[in-house]
């Protein structure tokens, strides 16, 4: 939990660029799925990740969110269910289920 910020911090940065470190932000958002506790500031980061040019960033943030189980998520999700990528789709159709 004490990790929570500094992983929040790594999500933030460079948003809105297309940068090389898609695998950090990967692991970033998956860390804050399991860390399990909700918390606004994650959750408006992992919001704005679900839109993410990247497909394996937007599949985790649906993933993470699902972890977290914030019923206040479904309408951020939802728009997911029409992703280009099936995986994120399925993950987002899991994630409302």
């Amino acid at each position: 939990i004490r990790a929570l910020e500094s992983l929040i911090e790594v999500l933030e940065s460079k948003r809105g660029f297309k940068d090389k470190f898609n695998f950090l932000k990967e692991q970033a958002i998956e860390a804050i799925g399991n860390i399990g506790r909700r918390h606004d500031r994650a959750m408006d980061n992992l919001f704005a990740a679900l839109s993410d040019e990247a497909p394996s960033i937007r599949l985790a943030a649906v993933q993470a969110i699902e972890r977290l189980g914030d019923t206040d998520a479904i309408p951020h999700i939802q728009p997911m269910l029409f992703d280009v990528e099936f995986d994120i789709a399925c993950a987002a159709a899991s994630c409302i289920y």
